[in-house]
């Protein structure tokens, strides 16, 4: 392996299994997935009012909340502003208790997708744009649900492997975000959507090795960092957030 390889060394691992996973994929290996492939999208999309309520009372709370690159700074090569902020719900499946306690309905929506195993809100300021980047593991997909999104939606934009897609209220998208993405909210509101990690459907061989690749980041020192991280921002901005 390349000592200067600026990813963790966790995901440089994982990302040596990409092809295996993308060919044990029962619904193929689209950038950008139907809807109709997964059964859960419609009791999401269903909960959507209800998320939108919580999200707006936590605003209401005028707490901060945290720069995603403030408690991952495996984003900095993508954002170093305070222009994209993360609520953390769940994160490698562990639970960040003190945020789910503050919103849950949306944790219990969360929970109830299967295979979760990261959630949280996550807040595009205006103006601000992520360049071309790729997520780090194949054995996850992506979902955005739509809570709350620009009028002008045409303005606010994910784009997706070339292909664009404009965020909806109450509408989930799933993707998968090895392939290289960017976005943009060049609208003059924030965009909220609920942003979950979910585990690839594989075929049961495939799947067993996933689940047992991703149980052992969860227990990696990557991972005990990131918890860290986590807890030290809300820590010295005063909060008692902990984490299962």
């Amino acid at each position: 392996m390349n000592t200067c390889d600026p990813r963790p060394l966790a995901f440089r691992i994982l990302q040596r299994f990409e092809r295996y996973l993308a060919s044990a994929s029962p619904n193929g290996d689209p950038p950008v997935y139907d809807p109709a492939c997964f059964e859960w999208i419609g009791r999401l999309e269903a909960s959507a009012d209800e998320i939108r309520s919580e999200y707006r009372q936590l605003l209401a709370r005028a707490e901060p909340i945290p720069p995603f690159h403030e408690v991952s700074p495996e984003q900095v090569p993508i954002t170093a502003d305070a222009r994209w902020q993360t609520f953390v719900l769940y994160a490698y499946g562990v639970q960040a208790r003190r945020n789910c306690g503050l919103c849950p309905r949306t944790a219990a929506a969360a929970r109830a997708v299967p295979g979760l195993r990261t959630a949280m809100f996550s807040i595009l300021q205006p103006g601000k744009h992520l360049p071309p980047h790729r997520g780090p593991y194949k054995g996850l997909l992506r979902v955005h649900l739509g809570i709350d999104v620009p009028v002008d939606a045409d303005a606010c934009w994910i784009e997706v492997g070339g292909t664009r897609l404009h965020w909806q209220e109450g509408k989930a998208v799933v993707f998968d975000d090895t392939f290289v993405h960017r976005a943009a909210n060049d609208a003059a509101t924030p965009r909220c959507v609920l942003f979950l990690d979910i585990l690839r459907p594989l075929a049961p061989r495939a799947d067993r090795l996933n689940r047992a690749l991703l149980f052992l980041l969860q227990r990696s020192p990557f991972a005990r960092r990131a918890k860290a991280v986590f807890s030290r921002w809300y820590r010295e901005h005063g909060i008692a957030a902990d984490v299962a």
